[in-house]
């Protein structure tokens, strides 16, 4: 298995997306959402981490608690091994996750990044 992007393969609609501007943030209701994403996931220790939390199989049912749990672990080590770049998309929720002894594959809501313009200061306020 190789390290680095190779072992991690992002599809956004259906569309390649650099897996290094992908982030991930739970959420049970997805804001603003609206986007579906795929995550292959070919690295040892992730895969390791995904046999452990869920087992090999299609599991369609995951419990908040492992989705949040396992959400927050793949962050890290796909910034570690790969890099980060500008996030683009949150992964928010997980659908699905399909475990073998090669690879993970997860599917799931996400947002892109919502910036908010900048308020500023009320010039009545005296601020």
């Amino acid at each position: 298995m190789s390290e680095g992007p190779s072992s991690f393969d992002l599809l956004v609609d259906g569309q390649p997306l650099d897996p290094r501007t992908f982030h991930m943030h739970f959420q049970a209701e997805p804001f603003p959402g609206g986007h579906e994403y795929r995550l292959v996931i070919s690295d040892a220790d992730i895969l390791q981490q995904a046999i452990r939390t869920f087992g090999l199989g299609s599991h369609t049912i995951v419990s908040e608690t492992q989705a949040r749990s396992f959400m927050s672990f793949v962050p890290p080590l796909m910034s570690l091994k790969c890099g980060r770049h500008q996030t683009q998309y949150y992964g928010n929720t997980m659908s699905e996750i399909a475990v073998n002894e090669k690879e993970c594959v997860m599917t799931g809501c996400c947002s892109p990044v919502v910036s908010r313009p900048a308020t500023l200061p009320d010039p009545s306020s005296g601020i």
